[in-house]
């Protein structure tokens, strides 16, 4: 009898241990790192940054060790940046209803904190921080009410309004401000106009020195993603899954483009086209690499900046709801949503 209850205690204790290991194994994550709105930074081959814009939050991700190194939250993040040599990132945010500049170091270190006591904050802004550059100095562009309010040092009062509306968007039943993104002398404004049942995402590209404006229209019922890297705009996007018009069959499709933002001419593009209506695809853009998957595919395609496939990794996941998050030239990691809540960090090789 004593035999049997030993071996009953052990069989509990391994039970345990064997839960404890899977538990740690399949390390959980909130799942608004999913959200489109979640952006990721490679701050080194094997540490990520994830700036998540639902609960204003910072994190440093290891994906070696699947761990969290640093987090830090904030009241609001309007904007974040990574610099390079040195590397650091910046945050703007707020504190006490004043608009408020945080710099970090890459190990989560605040190292500066600055508060613009005269820029007034209101509901709904899209705020955009810009560092000096050769002969441009520091900027804030706080864009809200149809204008870009353009701010520099001693930040007292706007050096330039840009209005970015434009009569082309009355063809549009009702046009949302979506973000912005300041590299001057440039302003980029995303919007969405929207149609009853129809969007189409617009990029707006406003040049301070010379006050005009350029708008470069994504396909009908699509949805957008973007960033400045240099002289270009980069937008890659995803189809809408369960929209009731479906794909067109008869169109290509850009997936990605790099747009030169002084012309807004096309440098290069990724483009496809599809068979049927209820075809899907998703792409995200990390790292200056393009990661794609095809409905009618089951692999994962790594594509680079000027649009040639480097790899091809097998789809171990059926949905397309996932977030790269980085790619040490023989592993891609992708955070994807794991059963039940959360999201789970898998890596492909």
């Amino acid at each position: 009898m004593k035999k049997m209850s030993l071996l009953f205690s052990l069989i509990l204790l391994f039970t345990f241990f064997s839960t404890a290991q899977t538990t740690e194994a399949a390390a959980k994550y909130s799942e608004t790192l999913l959200a489109d709105s979640t952006k990721a930074y490679a701050l080194t081959l094997t540490q990520t940054l994830l700036i998540d814009h639902i609960n204003n939050q910072l994190q440093v991700l290891d994906l070696s060790t699947q761990q969290i190194v640093w987090s830090k939250k904030f009241p609001v993040v309007y904007d974040s940046q990574v610099l390079t040599n040195p590397l650091k990132i910046i945050v703007i945010t707020s504190e006490n209803k004043k608009l408020k500049k945080v710099t970090i170091s890459a190990d989560g270190t605040i190292l500066s904190e600055q508060v613009f006591t005269h820029i007034k904050l209101t509901e709904n802004l899209r705020i955009s921080w810009a560092p000096a550059m050769n002969k441009d100095k520091e900027k804030l562009a706080v864009v809200s009410g149809g204008q870009v309010l353009l701010y520099e040092y001693p930040w007292k009062k706007p050096i330039a309004t840009l209005p970015y509306s434009l009569t082309e968007d009355k063809k549009y039943e009702n046009t949302i401000l979506k973000d912005v993104q300041l590299h001057t002398p440039y302003v980029v404004i995303k919007l969405t106009g929207d149609n009853s049942t129809q969007s189409q995402d617009l990029y707006r590209i406003l040049n301070i020195t010379a006050k005009r404006a350029i708008t470069i229209p994504a396909e009908w019922n699509v949805n957008t993603s973007f960033l400045v890297e240099g002289n270009e705009l980069i937008v890659n996007s995803s189809s809408q899954i369960g929209h009731p018009l479906g794909i067109n069959v008869d169109s290509d499709y850009i997936i990605y483009a790099k747009y030169d933002l002084k012309t807004g001419e096309i440098n290069n593009k990724v483009s496809r086209s599809f068979p049927t209506w209820d075809s899907n695809w998703n792409s995200d853009y990390f790292n200056r690499k393009l990661v794609l998957t095809e409905s009618g595919e089951n692999k994962i395609f790594l594509i680079n900046q000027y649009g040639e496939t480097l790899k091809e990794f097998p789809r171990t996941f059926g949905n397309f709801n996932y977030k790269t998050i980085g790619y040490d030239g023989n592993r891609l990691y992708l955070l994807v949503p794991s059963e039940g809540n959360g999201a789970e960090l898998v890596s492909i090789l």
